[in-house]
């Protein structure tokens, strides 16, 4: 994991606001972005969010969600933008009640539902009160034929996870007979865990266990009870799209956050800091009457937290030049957790498992040079499909960002680098009621904000294209381990 330490200054004053900053990218020069950065204030965007938080819940398809959208758009027409709303429709799949895991025969044992030790309900999982004998899938459930070794109709099918994603695992289990399906975790991850079905259709219920459950669902004689009380409705919505007026529109920069957020709370940080902060981007970029080389695109997406829907819904009704006209995109989500480590996304794969197409390697250069520049720690994160960049680096459009932190715990190396709590989540309200905004980490929206300002800027002005001489290729759907903030293989 690359990380650099500046251990003088980790607690005391950051040093703020950018700079002409030297660039290690083969894709850009460096940007005098000190004017836009002393005007990236964290106090307006804390006003901004202080606005978002008054409007309340932002679900897509509701008048939180359009309240939010018209405050963008209203802010972002004031000042000199092209904006355009894009709507479309998606499957919202939701639970009406608590789901079951029960094994009944060889003795009874009641798995608590959304803890560690025991399972969840995927999302789009089929609805259903299945109590029938557990049979154990073939090898991991990958294909049909997995399933021929024994009689699987009418019974539930056990499926250990990995090698495919869990909507292959579940279809390939209906499609031999089984009346639900509960897919445990290998023993390297061995918790429960949040899934998607990825909305394909899969019509029997279907859950995620810990590999404890597993392990006892294979006794001899295992009979057990599952049930899911689940159903999809249609929602319109729509993604908020302002570009500016100017710049080449063959080299498009597209600079996304998602609006929505999950029911029961006013998600401040999951992602209204990301939505907060690039509209303030927008806004002084053109009070600073920038006039961009290349088109700034900011969007608004919807519909994030079912699995990526606004983004992708784009990027599929994009055309072959549409595509090719995109030079970039900058993601931002999450930029203000309480227990924050500062990421950039590992774009040329050097600290995780996974780069960007081509191109993404040098995004990541800017970013980093920024931090170099201010004296700050930071370190790296997978492109492993919880965001919005997703869809992008599925057809080869070089992709970066920034991010905060959501459920993984702060290690000690972490805390002692960015301070915080050990072992506490770097964000212990997300998708809680607690994210709210007596819940922000203004100190790490500031730095971040700054650092998206000056990359966006640097990409804005450059003449040189982002992935260098070579051709952009996209990254493997079955690489990504997420959709969105759930699982998916």
């Amino acid at each position: 994991m690359r990380k650099k330490m500046y251990k003088a200054i980790l607690f005391g004053v950051l040093i703020t606001g950018c700079a002409t900053i030297a660039t290690t990218s083969t894709a850009a020069v460096g940007v005098d972005s000190g004017d836009l950065c002393d005007l990236i204030e964290s106090g307006n965007i804390m006003t901004t969010l202080s606005d978002l938080s008054v409007i309340g819940e932002r679900l897509p398809g509701t008048a939180g969600y359009d309240a939010a959208a018209d405050y963008i758009a209203d802010t972002l027409l004031e000042y000199g933008y092209s904006v355009t709303k894009q709507p479309f429709s998606y499957q919202f799949w939701e639970e009406l009640s608590d789901p079951e895991l029960i094994r009944t025969d060889p003795s009874m044992v009641t798995y608590p539902p959304y803890e560690t030790a025991g399972f969840a309900t995927m999302e789009y999982s089929g609805s259903g009160d299945v109590a029938a004998p557990v049979v154990k899938a073939e090898v991991f459930g990958c294909d049909i034929a997995d399933f021929d070794s024994a009689d699987f109709v009418g019974k539930i099918a056990l499926i250990e996870r990995g090698v495919c994603t869990f909507f292959q695992k579940a279809a390939n289990a209906e499609a031999a007979g089984a009346a639900a399906a509960v897919v445990y975790n290998d023993a390297a991850r061995q918790d429960a865990f949040l899934g998607t079905l990825g909305g394909e259709g899969v019509t029997i219920p279907v859950l995620g266990a810990a590999y404890d459950v597993g392990m006892e669902l294979q006794e001899e004689g295992s009979e057990a009870k599952v049930y899911v009380d689940a159903t999809v409705t249609t929602v319109d919505t729509y993604n908020l799209i302002a570009e500016t007026q100017g710049g080449r529109d063959d080299r498009v920069v597209v600079v996304g956050a998602h609006l929505d957020g999950v029911a029961g709370t006013t998600a401040m940080n999951d992602n209204g800091s990301g939505s907060a902060a690039i509209l303030e981007i927008a806004k002084q970029i053109s009070a600073l009457g920038v006039e961009p080389v290349n088109k700034v695109r900011f969007a608004f997406w919807s519909a994030e937290e079912s699995g990526l829907i606004g983004s992708t819904y784009y990027v599929e009704n994009l055309t072959d030049r549409g595509i090719k006209d995109i030079a970039l995109n900058l993601n931002f989500d999450m930029l203000a957790s309480p227990n924050y480590v500062r990421f950039v996304y590992d774009g040329d794969g050097s600290a995780t498992e996974l780069a960007g197409p081509n191109g993404s390697a040098n995004i990541e250069a800017v970013f980093a040079d920024y931090f170099d520049s201010q004296g700050l720690p930071f370190e790296e994160t997978a492109f492993d499909g919880r965001s919005d960049y997703g869809p992008f680096i599925e057809v080869g459009i070089p992709a970066g960002g920034l991010f905060t932190g959501a459920d993984e715990l702060k290690t000690e190396e972490q805390a002692a680098t960015y301070g915080g709590v050990v072992d506490e989540m770097l964000d212990a309200n997300y998708h809680t009621p607690a994210d709210n905004y007596g819940n922000l980490n203004e100190e790490a929206l500031d730095v971040m904000a700054d650092a998206a300002a000056h990359t966006v800027l640097t990409f804005a002005m450059t003449k040189s294209a982002v992935n260098g001489t070579g051709k952009a290729s996209p990254v493997a759907k079955d690489k990504l381990t997420y959709k969105g903030s759930k699982a998916q293989r």
